[in-house]
C-alpha cells in the first residue's frame, strides 16, 4: 500500500526554479491538468491512479519531483524504477561496439559515459515519467531533468523519457542519446471518433507505460 506524503527538502535548480521531492494532490493537479490540455496523447492521472499498486507498480510518492517558480508549482516528473517487474536484457552488440565495450567501460567514469552491460545482463535504467510542465518551459524542464539525474538510484546508469520532435522540452533535456520512433493511430470502428478528435498539438505519450 502506498501512502501520500511530502519531503521537506528543496533544491535550487535554476534562476527562478526549485525542485522538491514528494507528492500530494494540490501540488500535482495543476501541471498534470495543463499537460492534458496542451498536448495530445498525454496520459490522464489523478492522485488515485498515482497511488495505485495496479496502475503504477513500484512508483512511490517520494519518487516525484515538483518544480516551483515564482512561488507556485510549474511542473512535475517522477523517477519510476520498474526493474522489479520489467527489464531490458542485452542480447548482443555490433562487432564494433563489442570490440570497444571494455574500453568504454574503463573510461566511462572519467568521461561521464554510462557503462555497457555484458551480454545477457539487464540494462540498468529508470523512466522519467509523468512529465508535466507549464507551457513546456525549457528552464523548468532542465531543472527537473538535472535533479532527476542527481537522484538516480544506485547502480542505475540510464534514464529514459520521451519528448516530441520540435518540443522545447527536448532541447532543454541536456546531453542524451536519441532513439527515434513513430507514433501510429489505429482503432476499431467504434474508436474512429476519438482518432478524429486529435488535433495538431504536439503528442506527449507516456513512454513508461508503453
Amino acid at each position: 500500500m502506498k501512502h501520500q506524503g511530502m519531503c521537506a527538502n528543496n533544491y535550487q535548480a535554476g534562476d527562478d526554479a526549485q525542485t522538491a521531492a514528494g507528492l500530494n494532490d494540490s501540488l500535482l493537479s495543476a501541471p498534470l491538468q495543463q499537460a492534458r490540455t496542451s498536448t495530445t496523447g498525454h496520459a490522464g492521472y489523478g492522485l488515485h491512479d498515482l497511488l495505485s499498486d495496479r496502475r503504477t507498480p513500484g512508483l512511490e510518492p517520494r519518487d516525484f519531483l515538483v518544480a516551483i517558480a515564482g512561488g507556485r508549482v510549474t511542473g512535475c516528473a517522477a523517477i519510476w524504477d520498474q526493474r522489479g517487474f520489467k527489464q531490458a536484457i542485452v542480447r548482443g552488440y555490433s562487432q564494433r561496439l563489442a570490440r570497444w565495450r571494455r574500453v568504454v567501460n574503463l573510461a566511462g567514469s572519467w568521461l561521464d559515459v554510462p557503462a555497457l552491460p555484458a551480454v545477457g545482463r539487464p540494462l540498468p535504467f529508470v523512466y522519467l515519467s509523468h512529465v508535466a510542465i507549464d507551457d513546456d518551459r525549457p528552464d523548468v524542464t532542465a531543472a527537473l531533468v538535472s535533479e532527476a539525474r542527481r537522484r538516480l538510484p544506485a547502480g542505475v546508469s540510464y534514464m529514459v523519457t520521451a519528448f516530441a520532435e520540435g518540443s522545447p522540452m527536448l532541447l532543454a533535456a541536456g546531453r542524451h542519446r536519441t532513439y527515434r520512433s513513430v507514433l501510429y493511430l489505429a482503432c476499431w470502428p467504434d474508436g474512429q471518433r476519438l482518432v478524429e478528435s486529435l488535433d495538431a498539438r504536439l503528442p506527449h505519450p507516456e513512454v513508461a507505460i508503453l
